[in-house]
């Protein structure tokens, strides 16, 4: 994890979400798109052209960091990744082409 701050930092509890089956290591407190982007994800969906796209305003407002997360009942729900904080064992999948309606 180098693209992390270190210096004068204090953190959350280490815990692992899963990434598309990866696990990556993170902290309690950090959103998915800070956890992402610190293990050098960039691309978090492609859209319908297929080009990639990433957080851009990283505070809610664009929607382009949208990632599905793993719900309790199974099914996956579309989520703003620069706003979700991560929580130990949360499965996350993103690259989802999106589809024309």
């Amino acid at each position: 994890m180098t693209h992390r701050m270190n210096n004068h930092t204090s953190r959350g509890r280490a815990i692992s979400i899963e990434l598309e089956g990866r696990p990556l290591s993170c902290f309690e407190g950090e959103t998915i798109a800070t956890v992402l982007i610190s293990h050098n994800i960039l691309t978090f969906r492609h859209d319908k052209s297929g080009k990639p796209r990433g957080p851009v305003c990283n505070m809610g407002v664009c929607y382009e960091c949208m990632v599905d997360v793993k719900q309790p009942n199974g099914d996956f729900a579309r989520r703003r990744a620069c706003m979700t904080l991560v929580a130990d064992a949360m499965s996350i999948r993103i690259n989802n082409v999106e589809k024309t309606r």
